[in-house]
C-alpha cells in the first residue's frame, strides 16, 4: 500500500513538473495595441492642430513638402496614395488647396473623412478698389484658429470616439494659449501711430480686422497675383503719403515688387509671416504657430510705431 502510495506521489510530482515546463514555455500575451487615427492635413496650420490635438493617438502628415507655397502646391500621386490609407483628411477650403475638388472627387465611395476646417469662419474683404472676394486665410486671426481647433477635435472624436475627451482637453489648453496671444496683440497694438500696413499679398486681413488696422496689399489673395504698373505706383505714392516705413514681405511669396516699393521711397523691408510652413530644422529650435504669431505681433509694433 505504502509502496502504491509513493508511485502516485511520484507520478504526481513529474506531471507537475512537466506542466511547469510548458508554462514557462508558453508565449507571452500580445499586448492590446490600438491603431493610431490616421489624420492627413493640407499644410502646416492644420497640421499643428492635428499634432497638438491628437498627441500620442494620431499620426499627421502634412501633405505640403517643406519650402512650397500651398496655393501653388500640386500632390502627387504618392501623396493621393497617403491620403487614401487615411481617416480623416483635413484642409483649409476656399482655394488655399487648388487640388481641393479633384482630390474631393477622388475620395467619393472612400472611407476618408474629409474636413474643411476653415470655410465657415470666412469673410469677404476688399482686395482691390471696388473688389470683394472670400479671404481664405482665416488661421492668421488666433481667436478664428482656436474654432478651427474645437471643430477638429470634435471631428477626431466622432472617428475615434474612445480618445474623444482627450481631443477636446488638448484643443481646450491650445485655446487658452491661443486667447493670451490675443490679449498681447490687443494690449500691444492699443496705441499706434499709424493705422496701415503694406504686404506682400493680401493674407492678413483677419488680424488687421481683429486688431484695427488697415492691410494693403502688392499682390492679392494669392501671392502670385501680379500688380500692374499702374497699381504699383499708386502703392508708391501711398506709402511716401502715409509715411508708411516699412514693407511687409513673406519668406515664400513674391518679393520683387515689395521690394522695388522700398527702393523707391527709403521704406525698409520687415519679414511678416503668414504661417503657411515650417522647417523641420525649425520646428526643432521650437518654433511654430505660437511663436511666429508673438514675432508677427513685434514686427506690426514696428511697422505701426506703437508705443
Amino acid at each position: 500500500m505504502k509502496r502504491k502510495q509513493m508511485g502516485l506521489l511520484g507520478f504526481g510530482l513529474i506531471m507537475g513538473i512537466v506542466v511547469l515546463f510548458f508554462a514557462a514555455k508558453k508565449p507571452p500575451a500580445q499586448k492590446n495595441v490600438t491603431k493610431k487615427l490616421t489624420v492627413t492635413a493640407s499644410f502646416y496650420p492644420l497640421a499643428y492642430l492635428s499634432t497638438r490635438i491628437g498627441g500620442e493617438q494620431v499620426k499627421v502628415i502634412n501633405l505640403t513638402p517643406v519650402g512650397a507655397e500651398p496655393h501653388d502646391f500640386e500632390p502627387t500621386t504618392k501623396d493621393m496614395a497617403k491620403v487614401e490609407r487615411s481617416d480623416l483628411l483635413i484642409m483649409n477650403g476656399m482655394g488655399v488647396e487648388a487640388y481641393e475638388q479633384k482630390l474631393t472627387e477622388q475620395l467619393k465611395g472612400s472611407s476618408v473623412k474629409i474636413v474643411l476646417a476653415g470655410s465657415e469662419y470666412a469673410t469677404k474683404i476688399m482686395v482691390k478698389e471696388g473688389v470683394k472676394r472670400r479671404d481664405p486665410h482665416v488661421w492668421i486671426d488666433p481667436i478664428i484658429y482656436g474654432k478651427m481647433a474645437r471643430k477638429i477635435a470634435n471631428e477626431m472624436g466622432n472617428v475615434d470616439a474612445t480618445h474623444a475627451r482627450e481631443y477636446t482637453q488638448r484643443a481646450d489648453q491650445l485655446i487658452k494659449e491661443l486667447n493670451m496671444i490675443d490679449r498681447d496683440y490687443q494690449a500691444g497694438l492699443a496705441n499706434c501711430t499709424l493705422n496701415k500696413i503694406v504686404t506682400a499679398h493680401t493674407a492678413f486681413g483677419y488680424l488687421a480686422k481683429r486688431y484695427r488696422f488697415k492691410q494693403i496689399g502688392i499682390s492679392g489673395l494669392s501671392p502670385e497675383e501680379e500688380p500692374s504698373p499702374k497699381e504699383l505706383q499708386l502703392l508708391t505714392d501711398l506709402v511716401r503719403k502715409e509715411g508708411v516705413g516699412h514693407i511687409l514681405l513673406e519668406e515664400l511669396a513674391p518679393r520683387v515688387w515689395g521690394e522695388t516699393i522700398a527702393n523707391e521711397t527709403g521704406a525698409k523691408i520687415l519679414v511678416l509671416n503668414p504661417i503657411e510652413g515650417v522647417t523641420p530644422a525649425e520646428e526643432n529650435q521650437g518654433i511654430n504657430y505660437l511663436s511666429i504669431q508673438r514675432e508677427n505681433l513685434e514686427t506690426l509694433k514696428i511697422a505701426l510705431k506703437c508705443h
